[in-house]
């Protein structure tokens, strides 16, 4: 239960988060951030109770739990999966914007997708916990590293997908620019320039007409 409220923040705070960065800027958004932490501060002050008794403990006997293997191997996991969680959503979103190339509204929406897929996970995780802990463990991972495959490989065909569209456009107005000076070339060509011998001016001759030449430019 405690974790269900890391992953429900999530399904609602990530999307919200990203939706807000894109309309108004990153820099507000942690501002809206301050606010909201200011309302979970107060709640926490006002619904909580004051006469909880406490057992009496010792910080010294707490910190020697820090010499446990068992503790230290729990806390690295612990480490360890929220550094890859943040780390899918420090890169999830420039992938889905530059290697995928979705609209910043559907970037919310797959953040919204992901965000329910971590609280449905959280739930049947610990079901699975209770029922049957080391196999479920070991079942899960081995079903991320082929999901995670499966997403490395699409994002780079989806990328590639997307260089290439990238290349034809530019090829495409590479020969459009290039028509065009074909083009401006054509005209000019019926424009030429030629010495007027009892002048000396330089007077223009073009195609298919024969200038005057005592008239001078």
């Amino acid at each position: 239960m405690m974790f269900a409220g890391l992953t429900l923040a999530n399904v609602l705070g990530v999307p919200f988060g990203t939706a807000l960065g894109e309309a108004v800027g990153w820099r507000n958004t942690f501002w809206a951030v301050v606010v909201i932490g200011f309302a979970a501060a107060f709640a926490l002050y006002a619904w909580l109770p004051r006469n909880m008794p406490t057992p009496r403990m010792k910080l010294i006997h707490e910190a020697r739990s820090l010499g446990s293997t068992q503790v230290i191997l729990a806390m690295l996991i612990s480490v360890v999966v929220s550094a890859s969680l943040f780390g899918v959503f420090t890169y999830i979103t420039p992938i889905l914007q530059n290697v995928t190339l979705i609209s910043p509204h559907a970037v919310t929406l797959m953040l919204l997708l992901f965000g329910i897929g971590l609280t449905a996970g959280n739930f049947l995780g610990g079901w699975l916990g209770d029922w049957k802990l080391m196999p479920s463990v070991i079942g899960i991972l081995a079903l991320l590293i082929p999901v995670l495959s499966l997403f490395t490989l699409t994002s780079a065909i989806a990328g590639a997908g997307g260089r290439d569209d990238l290349l034809l456009g530019s090829a495409g107005l590479r020969a459009d620019i290039s028509i065009a000076d074909a083009r401006r070339q054509r005209g000019s060509a019926g424009t030429q320039s030629r010495l007027d011998p009892q002048s000396g001016c330089i007077q223009p001759r073009q195609r298919g007409r024969r200038m005057d030449p005592a008239v001078s430019p």
